[in-house]
Formats: C-alpha cells, structure tokens, sequence
C-alpha cells in the first residue's frame, strides 16, 4: 500500500502510518523515508528529498538532516518513528516536496493516551468522520480537546463538536485530555493506499490563509449581531497577517483555529466579513496567542462584538498569495472608498522591474493580480500606494517566484 502526500515548506502534522519495505531498523529516520521524495504531484520523478536544516520534531526529541562525515543524513535524540505519534515536519526552501510512502499497514492495537497533550498518529488507511475514527476513545470527559494543524473539535460529553469533521492518513493531531484514556482505530479500512490532497479554503474577503504554521490555538466563539449569518466569516491577525478564518457553524458557534510559528505570545486581532452588507467590520477584542491555548468553550463562548465607532476598515492591504508563486499571484484589497491604486515591484538591487496601476479601482473588495511574465525566478519586494480625495495609504511586502 502507498500513502501520496504534499508536503509544503515550512511545518506540516504528520504520522507514520505505513511500516516501511526498508530493511535493518525500518523506523530510523535514515531507512524510513530512503526513495520517498518526487519532484512534483505526479510522483513520477524520484528527487527533491530532505535538505540540511529541515526537522522531524517529535512530542520529545527531534532530528536534523545534516552534513556529516559519513555524509547528509538525520541526527538528533529521535532515532526511530512510531505510527501512533505525531511528528511537525519542517521544510526549509520554497517550494513544495511530494512524498510517497509504500509498505504495509501497521497493527491496530489500543493506544494510551496520558492526561494532558498526546501528540497522535492516524492509523486507519482512509479518512473517516471523527466520531467513526474516535468511537473506541475511553476516558474521554466534556472539554477534552483534539486538534489539528488548522481545525479542533471538543467533546461535549456525549459527541463532538468543531471544526475538525474528518481525520485523515498521514495528518497528525494533537489530544488534550483532563483525565487520560485508550484509543482502538475502527479495524475494517487498512488495506486501502491513500492520496492526501491540500483542502480549499474560501476566503470571502480575499486574504491568504497559511496552512503551514508550527503552532496553533483554539477559539470558541460566538458573534454579538443576531443579523449576522452562517455567510460571515470572523479572521484571526497576528502583526497584519491573516492567521485563521471561521464562518458560524451549525451550532451557531465559530470554531477558530489560529496559526502562528513563533513560541512567544503574540496579540491577535480580529474582523469580520459581514456577507450581507459586503462589509469588513472590525471587532473591538483581542487576545494574546499562545501555543495550544483555549478561548472560550461550549457553555461560555467568546463573544466577538463590532466595534460602534467606525464598523468598517477605511483600509486594507492583504499580503499576496499565493507566495511563493509560479505564475501569478494576488494582492488582496479593502478600499473604503473609490481609489487609485499602484503597485511597483522591484528587484533585490532597489530596480523598478514591474508596475500594475488601477486608475479607478471600486470601493470595497479588490484584487490586484501579478503576472510572473517575464521576471526571472527570486525574491523581490513590492509597493501598494493608494491614493484617493481623502487618504493615501503606503504598504510593502515580499514576493517569491519559484
């Protein structure tokens, strides 16, 4: 059996769910991933494997690869893989990596799982709703928690709840439990081979949200507008960034998963999309991110409330996506009112390569996309000047072309 995944750079969740055909020692990071790596989605060319720097970061010990005496392989204090752990894969450079896993299906036998953080592996051979996969899970009491790289659910006391509506081979996942417990996976799907695809997500206001972040923080919320609808979408912040999205689920709770890959507390704000009004509304709180950490629950959600002075944003400069990119990418804008707009890119020499101007862009949503054309691969920086009767607005960023 296979297991075809994407593996971006920067941090991915990832379990070990195949017990390699390596020989000695299959589970050392030397032997478990020799011949996995292909250059692109069609898994037809071998190459593009680890490189110097990248990690494998267990809940408790970790591996570099590296340039040794006896050549570039995998040290640190993790010498072997286990597919009921969950490990952070880090890839350095710019460009994505496709790993193809082949051998046979690992036991299916009970795990245990400690009170506090469990870092945990997927081991059925296909993605299956979370109450299927977790219906063999004692122990478990209203609050514990299971996350993903980008969604949670909690538990309520008798099912879950949240964002996080299936489990996938391949994806790694974090428990947190008030009690500890023991996990049997359903034993009926282990001989399937499996392809593990990218999910899309629909930002209705236009910014980039990144899936490839080491950290993560749970919200539970609610918002303070009875008007608003299940069409509205509140967005996380961290320093100008747009670190998490989430639109009023059935329950009428927003499920909030916010992103970050420093270790350090970072202030978060938010806003919201108000679909009826096609509006982007600022929302008075903010709260500190911390790893792992919990806003709100089932019984006291935060309440996400609109700010009274000024609801909208005058204005509002997304970051391009995507970066890095091949052929194009897009700047995402919030114009408060009708506007021009120029964007200049330049090379790392300060040179003008490029220029894309707007005369008359609307109020409100719009996009300016840049065509790759004829600009060499690299990094290069960009301008966003707006200029309108009654503001001008300066932002920068960086762009990748791959």
């Amino acid at each position: 059996i296979t297991l075809q995944k994407v593996i971006p750079a920067g941090y991915t969740w990832f379990s070990a769910n195949i017990e390699t055909n390596s020989n000695a020692n299959p589970w050392n990071p030397n032997n478990y991933f020799v011949n996995a790596w292909f250059t692109d989605a069609t898994y037809a060319t071998p190459g593009n494997g680890p490189v110097v720097d990248d990690r494998i970061i267990g809940q408790t010990a970790f591996a570099v690869f590296a340039s040794t005496g006896a050549g570039d392989k995998w040290v640190g204090s993790l010498t072997a893989l286990s597919a009921i752990k969950m490990y952070r894969l880090f890839m350095t450079g710019i460009s994505a990596r496709y790993l193809q896993l082949t051998g046979s299906a690992v036991a299916n036998n009970p795990i245990t799982l400690n009170a506090g953080y469990t870092w945990l592996g997927y081991i059925p051979r296909e993605d299956l709703p979370i109450a299927t996969a977790l219906t063999n899970f004692s122990g478990l009491v209203a609050g514990d928690r299971i996350i993903s790289q980008n969604k949670f659910a909690i538990y309520n006391g008798t099912g879950w709840q949240g964002s996080l509506l299936r489990m996938y081979p391949g994806n790694g996942y974090i428990v947190q439990m008030a009690n500890g417990g023991t996990l049997t996976y359903p034993d009926y799907v282990y001989a399937k081979s499996a392809v593990v695809t990218p999910e899309n997500v629909v930002s209705p206001a236009g910014f980039d949200i990144p899936t490839n972040m080491k950290n993560t923080m749970t919200l539970i919320g609610q918002l303070d507008k009875a008007s608003f609808g299940d069409k509205d979408v509140v967005y996380a912040f961290i320093n100008g960034e747009c670190r998490g999205m989430a639109a009023p689920s059935a329950d009428g709770n927003i499920y909030l998963s916010i992103g970050e890959n420093s270790d350090e507390a970072q202030e978060v704000s938010f806003k919201v999309w108000v679909d009826a009004k096609g509006e982007l509304a600022n929302i008075d709180q903010k709260v500190i991110f911390e790893p792992l950490k919990a806003v709100g629950d089932l019984n006291n959600p935060f309440t996400f409330k609109m700010s009274e002075a000024g609801t909208t944003d005058s204005w509002m400069v997304g970051k391009a996506y995507p970066n890095p990119f091949n052929e194009q990418t897009i700047i995402p804008l919030w114009l408060k009112e009708s506007a021009q707009v120029t964007v200049n890119v330049y090379n790392n020499m300060g040179q003008l390569v490029k220029t894309v101007a707007q005369s008359a862009a609307k109020s409100g949503v719009s996009n300016i996309i840049l065509q790759k054309e004829n600009l060499d691969k690299g990094v290069y920086y960009y301008t966003v000047n707006i200029n309108s009767s009654s503001a001008t607005v300066l932002e920068t960023g960086k762009l990748i072309i791959q």
